[in-house]
């Protein structure tokens, strides 16, 4: 097993001091950590949830089917997304919320993942 790029592991400790929502997606689709405010959303901590793919975060946030493909592709771009959502985490009474995506990108090695904000 190799080591994860250098920027996800910065990518992990900046989003965990945050009280915004935040994933960081690795480049493989998966879902390399969510920070406290995400967990609380999600109603599961990161280490229950584990390494999971991106579609199946998007299943715990309720997201609507027809956001899924565009927040997918948000989560895998090569350049920043905005979107807007309508989620329903645990059940809750749906609501509107946005989503901030970004890729991070290593030096001669192109795409190493994304960090992605939920606004609500």
């Amino acid at each position: 097993m190799t080591a994860p790029p250098v920027a996800l592991l910065l990518a992990r400790l900046l989003t965990s001091y945050l009280a915004t929502p935040a994933f960081v997606v690795a480049a493989d689709g998966a879902v390399a950590f969510c920070n406290e405010a995400a967990e609380e959303l999600l109603g599961t901590t990161f280490p229950e949830l584990g390494r999971v793919p991106a579609a199946e975060l998007l299943g715990l946030l309720g997201t609507e089917a027809s956001e899924e493909t565009a927040l997918a592709a948000a989560l895998g771009a090569d350049r920043p997304r905005q979107l807007a959502l309508s989620i329903a985490p645990r059940g809750r009474p749906r609501q509107e919320a946005a989503l901030t995506a970004f890729p991070m990108l290593a030096p001669g090695r192109g795409p190493v993942g994304t960090v992605a904000f939920l606004w609500l």
